[in-house]
This record gives structure tokens, C-alpha cells and sequence, in this order.
């Protein structure tokens, strides 16, 4: 019977490290994401604060109207 001679195959090194298990979905880091929500709400606050000054000012007859 012949002897099969198995040759030295190259692997590469990098294949199996830890850092390299991370791959996948690309998403925002955590930091980015809090700071996208300090935006939206900097936002939403600016929004229902002026929502709330027409309203006030509708309500108390203040505004446009009034002859200023």
C-alpha cells in the first residue's frame, strides 16, 4: 500500500482571532446613537415649545391679532 504525503497548508493566522468574530451587521456605536437621541429630543422640546406658546397665546387672546 502507498503512503500519502500531506503537504503543509498556509493558514492564515488572523482567521481565527477574537476581534475578527465581531464582524456582521455594520451599526452605529452606542455613543452615536445617544447622541442622535439628545438630538431628536433637543428637537421634539423645541417643537412643543412653540406648539405650547400658540396655544397659550390663542387662549389668552395674545398674539397677531391684538394690534401690536
Amino acid at each position: 500500500m502507498k503512503t500519502v504525503k500531506q503537504k503543509n497548508v498556509f493558514r492564515n493566522p488572523l482567521h481565527d482571532h477574537p476581534l475578527m468574530k465581531r464582524g456582521g451587521v455594520h451599526e452605529k456605536t452606542k455613543k452615536a446613537q445617544r447622541q442622535q437621541d439628545k438630538q431628536q429630543l433637543k428637537k421634539l422640546w423645541r417643537y412643543l415649545r412653540v406648539e405650547i406658546d400658540l396655544f397659550l397665546n390663542k387662549a389668552t387672546g395674545k398674539g397677531k391679532d391684538d394690534g401690536r
